[in-house]
């Protein structure tokens, strides 16, 4: 790993030069010599430098990261030293900006196979085409998605936050069996707002899993998004949890009761006592049997939401009762205000912090 000069607030920089080093081994048939030196630094005035020996020639190619995008008119003229060649490296260079960056002196890459080395002294001439638009930012202005309020929304913010690795679009959706569709507009809102990180086409990577949770929850909420019905239970709010317990009805509970239980499970219980019952399902008639409750949609403390995606997310279980995933209680919890925000920043906390087993 080497130390980046400059973008380095910026997590890319590193990978992006690294997949350059790559690309250069793969230009020249076996058989043909073809080495890349480790990169190196100056006085700073660049990103980095490395050393190409193609056959008999060695260039030196001088490093201009882009992380963000490079338009036409952003394009200055190069400054050519002898014997060394600029380079500008993005994850996605348009071709308008390669004809920009041809014309005032510029070699360039992309990790999508579009790629201009050419020297003078020594002579040396490379040239590929690839991706003529942008797979990171297939719609980014206007925006198709204007909020992440959704109910599909909120399964797309659920499994990326629980994701602490990388994955690709598709086997993204494919996994959380949701559209692509739907992941994409999702996917395209967030890298407006620049909440992941430049891959050039590559993995969804969130830049900062907590940001990105808090962004999320300015748009959603567990009653805006879902609109639960409201009930009182004729046998006591307390009676409810538990009668669901002993039913063979399809919900997870949400909220604090949540909450307190994922606390509790890691040995920390008594956090903030629930003034409602906060619960999922995709069966409302079962649930309403099951918890002997009545609509009352005016003061009813117990709010039961109707939703799909319990067959799609994991849920934990604490003493026989079923909770949603704990990316969705923060979700559910951060909406709100006061204490139960406060349990929600609190959790969020536990699984940025937290050890593999609060993935979940």
């Amino acid at each position: 790993m080497f130390h980046v000069m400059r973008n380095s607030p910026f997590y890319g920089t590193s990978d992006l030069i690294d997949r350059f080093m790559t690309s250069l081994r793969t230009l020249f048939p076996l058989g043909v010599l073809n080495r890349v030196s480790a990169p190196a630094y100056d006085d700073g005035s660049i990103d980095a430098y490395v050393e190409w020996q193609v056959a008999e020639t060695v260039v030196r190619l001088e490093l201009d990261v882009k992380l963000g995008v490079l338009r036409p008119d952003g394009v200055r003229d190069a400054f050519v030293t002898p014997g060394s060649v600029p380079v500008v490296i993005s994850p996605f260079l348009a071709p308008a900006t390669q004809e920009a960056l041809a014309r005032a002196g510029w070699s360039y890459w992309d990790p999508t196979g579009n790629i201009l080395i050419v020297s003078s002294h020594p002579p040396l001439a490379v040239q590929r085409t690839g991706a003529t638009r942008d797979p990171d930012r297939a719609a980014t202005d206007p925006r198709p998605l204007k909020s992440l309020k959704g109910e599909t929304t909120s399964e797309v913010m659920v499994g990326l936050l629980a994701n602490r690795g990388a994955t690709s679009l598709r086997d993204f959706a494919r996994d959380r069996r949701l559209p692509v569709s739907s992941v994409s507009r999702v996917i395209s809102l967030l890298r407006y707002e620049n909440l992941l990180t430049p891959t050039g086409g590559g993995p969804i990577v969130l830049r900062d899993r907590r940001l990105c949770a808090e962004r999320w929850t300015e748009d959603y909420g567990f009653a805006s998004t879902f609109s639960p019905r409201r009930y009182f239970s004729l046998g006591g709010r307390e009676s409810v949890i538990d009668r669901l317990r002993r039913s063979d009805v399809d919900y997870a509970v949400t909220g604090v009761s949540a909450g307190q239980a994922w606390f509790a499970e890691k040995g920390s219980p008594g956090r903030l006592a629930p003034s409602e019952i906060w619960i999922y399902t995709n069966d409302l008639e079962a649930v309403e049997r099951a918890a002997d409750l009545a609509p009352d949609q005016r003061q009813g403390d117990v709010l039961v939401a109707h939703s799909e995606f319990l067959n799609r997310e994991h849920s934990f279980s604490w003493d026989g009762v079923s909770y949603v995933t704990p990316w969705r209680i923060v979700g559910d919890l951060l909406s709100t205000r006061g204490r139960s925000a406060a349990l929600g920043a609190d959790l969020l906390d536990d699984l940025v912090t937290g050890d593999s087993d609060a993935q979940r």
